[in-house]
């Protein structure tokens, strides 16, 4: 209701509100696995310019590296995973569409 009132196109937005209000449990998965997956492989990067730039005056940047590298590497298996699980949501979704068009047919 608020969007009708200040928008002129409410009507686009509040469509884009609800395909986002996460109607199953794979959209849900999609995002907080996007997120984490992000926020892995932008911590591992961290990690590596961190161990490239500070660390290595004092030799011990092996533990950094390994640290980075698993980041990195779960970061993307976490974004792979995402992409698995808006497919998935992506299929259920057209399902549904093609169902209800069935369903509305006389």
């Amino acid at each position: 209701m608020i969007f009708s009132l200040f928008l002129p196109a409410s009507k686009i937005i509040l469509v884009k509100l609800n395909y986002l209000s996460m109607s199953n449990s794979h959209s849900e998965k999609f995002l907080t696995k996007l997120l984490f997956g992000f926020s892995c492989v932008i911590g591992g990067i961290f990690f590596i310019l961190f161990a490239a730039f500070d660390r290595v005056k004092y030799d011990d940047w092996y533990p950094w590296a390994i640290v980075a590298s698993v980041l990195i590497c779960l970061g993307l298996y976490l974004l792979l995973s995402a992409f698995v699980h808006k497919v998935k949501s992506d299929f259920i979704r057209k399902q549904t569409d093609k169902e209800k068009q069935r369903s509305a047919r006389p």
